[in-house]
């Protein structure tokens, strides 16, 4: 069903599908699996030197049997992917000890620059620095750089990118007698994207590590409270954890001279550092910025009753879901620093006495969001007449707004900005910054008002042509 659905499925205007599958056998069956990419079966590149270094292997099976013959039946299934790429070498070029002696002739010479020759700008003369000028940040950060001897720093090195997914699912169904059945559903999904570090040069590590984790367990129950009216049950548990940290430990701005800057301890240690045109901690550094970890947890419970009568098939029921959302996010908190060369004429330069175009900081934000959602339906399927078959249909889903765990954040108001009003909440904030439990301010965590009057009719029409016709004619008529 596409687009338009029965007023059973809510929260959505998009498709639904069903699928009816058999449970359990008293047979045992099973199969496995290996698909293989690698240089062996990978064709080349018409316009490629040689074949892609890509290794992708995926492997798994399944199992499924009887544990008690006709009453209880289990099935398993595993499945791994292992991918690992061939790096493509960079090339960067370092601070050499000529300019950590502040003689910048070199590296601003036709030779370190395609055949162009770069003048640093006044009060800089025949491209020297003098040393006292150079910063202790900039000289602390060169000490942790791999050592070149190329006169114009020149150095190569590669970035991995591996992968690393397992999918585990098992089932257990119970056939408790002729009018219940029972079944237990546990899926766990785990991918590991491990670092780019390459071990040695610590600019390589543009992306920390990250991991993914996600499990569900759903426990189901089908009754038949009469020959004409059946019941299912679900009720459903969801968790989710994504961690993106180094591992490895590098650095800190701190490490090497910053002052007044945190970051916090336990998330590992990097920069992002971009030198423009010399090098820098990955492709921009963009996935150094957004350190942090990310969790969620769901709860669902939902009942479906089909009651058959005659031309009707009617079905009611209730869906409720509970969710929580905990984000620890490290947006900027590494700091990031960018030379352009917009002081010195060159970004090495800059770099070398300390004199960033671009410098950002973030502090690290907590947002734990929690949420109800509550819908209830009831529709029909009428067989009006031989032909004609109505299905009308209504559903209520009441709005719950999300709502804040972590303390609500404070609101400025002008008008007691003007009048010199402080908050009685917190007494040292600024004149005009109010917090809940203030007067004229929400006293609750809420971020919106609730909505009760959401009500969703459903009519849908299907007119068969005849008896001897294999064509029909159908619509339906949605409010979401």
């Amino acid at each position: 069903e596409t687009s338009s659905v029965p007023a059973q499925y809510g929260q959505h205007s998009g498709g639904a599908v069903n699928a009816v599958t058999k449970s359990g056998t008293n047979e045992f069956h099973g199969d496995a699996f290996e698909y293989v990419r690698n240089r062996i079966f990978n064709a080349r590149n018409a316009f490629a030197a040689e074949r892609d270094g890509l290794k992708r292997n995926q492997f798994g099976g399944v199992l499924g049997g009887p544990i008690i013959k006709n009453k209880l039946f289990f099935f398993g299934g595993d499945q791994a992917t292992v991918v690992r790429s061939q790096p493509a070498t960079i090339i960067n070029f370092i601070p050499t000890p000529q300019m950590v002696a502040g003689d910048f002739t070199t590296i601003a010479s036709p030779q370190c620059n395609n055949g162009r020759q770069i003048t640093l700008k006044a009060p800089f003369v025949d491209n020297q620095i003098n040393p006292a000028l150079l910063s202790p940040v900039a000289l602390n950060v060169v000490k942790q750089n791999p050592v070149t001897d190329d006169p114009c720093g020149r150095i190569q090195f590669s970035r991995k990118n591996n992968l690393d997914e397992q999918i585990i699912m098992g089932r257990v169904d119970y056939q408790q007698s002729q009018k219940n059945s029972l079944f237990g559903r546990y899926e766990q999904a785990r991918m590991n994207s491990p670092s780019d570090y390459d071990g040695k040069t610590w600019f390589s590590m543009g992306q920390p590590d990250f991991t993914r984790r996600y499990h569900s367990f759903v426990l189901g129950d089908t009754y038949s409270i009469s020959p004409n009216v059946v019941s299912a049950f679900r009720g459903t548990l969801l968790r989710t954890l994504n961690e993106k940290f180094p591992k490895t430990p590098l650095f800190t701005w701190n490490d090497v001279g910053v002052k007044n800057f945190y970051y916090p301890p336990n998330w590992g240690k990097i920069v992002v550092l971009i030198v423009s045109g010399a090098f820098s901690t990955g492709p921009g550094g963009a996935a150094m910025h957004n350190p942090g970890v990310t969790n969620s947890t769901a709860y669902q419970l939902a009942e479906d009753v089909s009651w058959s009568r005659g031309a009707h098939q009617i079905g009611f029921g209730v869906n409720y879901i509970h969710s929580m959302s905990n984000w620890l996010s490290g947006t900027n908190a590494p700091g990031q620093m960018l030379f352009n060369a917009q002081n010195t004429g060159l970004s090495l330069g800059d770099f070398m006495v300390g004199r960033p175009s671009t410098f950002i900081d973030g502090a690290v934000a907590t947002y734990y969001l929690r949420r109800n959602y509550m819908g209830l339906y009831l529709q029909d399927t009428w067989k009006a007449t031989s032909h004609l078959t109505l299905s009308p249909g209504i559903r209520w889903e009441p709005y719950f707004p999300a709502s804040k765990k972590d303390p609500p954040p404070a609101t400025f108001v002008q008008t007691a900005f003007d009048q010199g009003i402080h908050s009685s909440v917190f007494k040292n904030a600024p004149a005009g910054l109010l917090f809940p439990g203030d007067p004229g301010t929400a006293n609750s965590n809420s971020l919106e008002s609730r909505g009760w009057a959401h009500f969703g009719p459903r009519l849908g029409l299907v007119r068969s042509e005849g008896q001897w016709s294999h064509g029909s004619a159908s619509s339906l008529w949605v409010v979401f």
